[in-house]
């Protein structure tokens, strides 16, 4: 009952950004490299309408709007654009986020991509699937032959801390992306599209919904140092589970070389 109360929420906030794509779009900054469109606002007020008419008596954590004073054990944790700047520069890389969690645990996730209408989904315990199709994280052992993606932070520090990561896998692994939204990227970790994505900084919603459909797909969610990706947990590394081991040994040796250079980028497990 509550997946399809997802797919409806989501989809329905697909529909809006789908009919949004004709017309002038209103941008705000919310911040250094942080933006809100009325598209993300309009998505936003859709799915609130229908959670509130399916399950009114739970709570909900949105990006757009303040958090509420907890009832209840169960809440919705959604994203209604993930990947705004994307969508404000008309680049088709962007998603919408929908998740449930209870006690801040997923319970079930969904990530659609409204121009491809394509749905990741995913139930704890359940498996993942893409548009009805069972999902499998990639088979990939080597790290020469892992497509690795990544995103960018808002602030310099993180910034120079990826900079140094990429520097050092980009040596080890075949190829290195960045999608501009961690919600589809984490799909596409799911779908074996890619064989691992890295994030120094998300918030719940980014995650909620993607992080679950890697683990039932098969992978591995972490923070950077190999312990399991929370809810609360701002760095997060998704893999097939073949590379886990690796990537985390990667990552810590770029911090410790990093602090031994420079403090400030030192310690990346903490970002």
């Amino acid at each position: 009952m509550y997946l399809d109360v997802a797919l409806e929420a989501a989809q329905a906030a697909g529909e809006v950004i789908r009919a949004s794509l004709a017309r002038p779009v209103d941008v705000q900054s919310k911040g250094l490299r942080n933006y809100v469109t009325d598209v993300d606002l309009e998505a936003e007020r859709v799915i609130l309408d229908v959670l509130n008419r399916r399950c009114p008596e739970h709570d909900v954590l949105t990006e757009e709007s303040p958090p509420e004073a907890r009832r209840s054990r169960y809440r919705w944790v959604i994203d209604p654009i993930d990947g705004t700047l994307n969508f404000t520069r008309g680049h088709p890389c962007f998603s919408v986020s929908v998740a449930l969690t209870l006690d801040d645990a997923p319970l079930l996730g969904v990530v659609y991509d409204p121009l491809r209408d394509q749905c990741f989904a995913a139930r704890a315990g359940q498996g993942a699937t893409c548009d009805g199709v069972p999902l499998h994280t990639s088979g990939t052992e080597a790290m020469i032959e892992a497509v690795i993606g990544m995103d960018w932070t808002r602030d310099a520090a993180s910034r120079a801390r990826n900079a140094a990561l990429i520097g050092r896998l980009s040596q080890s692994c075949n190829v290195i992306r960045s999608c501009g939204s961690a919600a589809l990227a984490l799909g596409y970790v799911a779908a074996g599209w890619w064989d691992a994505y890295w994030h120094l900084s998300l918030q719940p919603w980014d995650a909620a919904a993607g992080a679950l459909i890697v683990r039932e797909a098969g992978g591995q969610v972490t923070d950077l140092a190999g312990q399991r990706w929370e809810l609360d947990t701002a760095p997060l590394l998704a893999s097939n589970g073949k590379l886990h081991a690796r990537l985390c040994a990667e990552i810590a040796e770029v911090g410790r070389s990093s602090s031994d250079s420079d403090p400030r980028l030192g310690v990346l497990e903490q970002t």
